[in-house]
């Protein structure tokens, strides 16, 4: 049996030369500066332009950059050095490099964390950006009856409030909100309305952006509706009279 023995000056060795190779990356990777947009709020169906920029003195040449990208809160690369685009543009000025990536039409799939990731010569580097979506809306209607006009707000992925104005005038009105098991809320308010020609706009609130994210044009004309209710007897009276004298006749 051959034994074999590992001396301490080699353990001591071995255990040297690793921490030298970690020191060195670790320096490395402190040699490129990052920075990303910050963390943001953004209402629903926004357009949105998430920006990263690396430095370095290390960064000179182009091919010193290995890797730079914007990945998604499901961690697919969505931007990238080799795609040059509107939606997607890669810049450089000198030891500066800067990859911008724009999202259109921001709904409640692209919240998260957007990672952007740098693997370059003096090492490897990363910075997120956190978005938060709100004030979404699934869809919106209202309808008119001869007292009361009412409005609904569908699919409201943030906590809110519906009111409703004549003019510049606030009005007093009735809300019901239901919640699905999505967190997503469901608006119905209404108001009660007078006969006559009248304009009013029923407006979703939103908390979280306080301002209204969608408003309503709800227009009544209900002068004919009410006046029906007292012609109709006796329109339907004189054409039973003019029946009957036309028989006899």
């Amino acid at each position: 049996m051959i034994k074999r023995s590992i001396s301490s000056s080699g353990v001591l060795t071995c255990v040297f030369n690793f921490s030298t190779m970690w020191l060195a990356m670790a320096f490395a990777t402190t040699d490129v500066v990052m920075e990303t947009t910050p963390n943001m709020t953004v209402g629903c169906r926004d357009n949105v332009t998430l920006t990263c920029e690396a430095n370095s003195a290390k960064l000179l040449n182009v091919k010193d950059v290995k890797l730079f990208s914007w990945n998604d809160p499901n961690n697919i690369s969505i931007c990238n050095t080799t795609v040059n685009t509107s939606m997607c543009r890669y810049e450089k000025d000198g030891s500066s490099h800067k990859l911008s990536v724009t999202i259109l039409d921001i709904m409640p799939i692209h919240k998260g964390k957007y990672l952007c990731k740098l693997r370059s010569k003096p090492g490897t580097k990363s910075s997120a950006t956190f978005i938060t979506v709100q004030g979404c809306l699934g869809s919106q209607n209202y309808f008119v009856n001869n007292s009361m006009a009412k409005c609904k707000f569908n699919g409201v992925c943030s906590e809110g409030d519906v009111h409703w104005f004549e003019g510049d005038q606030k009005l007093n009105s009735s809300l019901e909100k239901l919640v699905d098991k999505y967190g997503c809320y469901d608006f119905m308010s209404g108001i009660e309305v007078q006969s006559g020609n009248h304009t009013y706009y029923c407006k979703l609130w939103i908390s979280d952006l306080r301002r209204y994210a969608s408003i309503q044009k709800v227009v009544t004309d209900l002068k004919n509706s009410f006046e029906s209710k007292g012609e109709h007897p006796w329109i339907c009276m004189l054409l039973c009279i003019l029946v009957t004298l036309i028989v006899k006749v």
